[in-house]
């Protein structure tokens, strides 16, 4: 995480609940506050965002479609294992804004 207190300050997602806090107890030391001086905007939409303090803005993305395109694309895979092109899928999301970027 850098922090800078010029105005560019670049957050980038912790990869896991732990690193989370971390990162929040980093803006704290720092002197800055979320959101007030910092929005912080999570990947998962796991539970705990939602009951965080202050709750966590979150990038859900959608996981039955990405099971779902997972399985379909292996199945193509087993039944058809010939060298193919690669593509590129962009998976459906939502945007869940909370406190920390309100």
């Amino acid at each position: 995480m850098e922090v800078s207190h010029d105005g560019s300050t670049d957050i980038r997602k912790p990869s896991s609940r732990q690193l989370k806090r971390a990162s929040s107890a980093g803006l704290r030391d720092a002197g800055l506050r979320v959101p007030e001086d910092v929005k912080v905007v999570g990947f998962d939409d796991i539970q705990q965002a939602e009951f965080s303090v202050p709750s966590l803005s979150t990038i859900a993305p959608d996981h039955d479609w990405m099971v779902g395109t997972a399985l379909t694309l292996l199945t193509e895979r087993i039944k058809d294992r010939s060298p193919r092109p690669g593509r590129e899928l962009v998976a459906p999301f939502r945007l869940i804004v909370r406190e920390s970027t309100s």
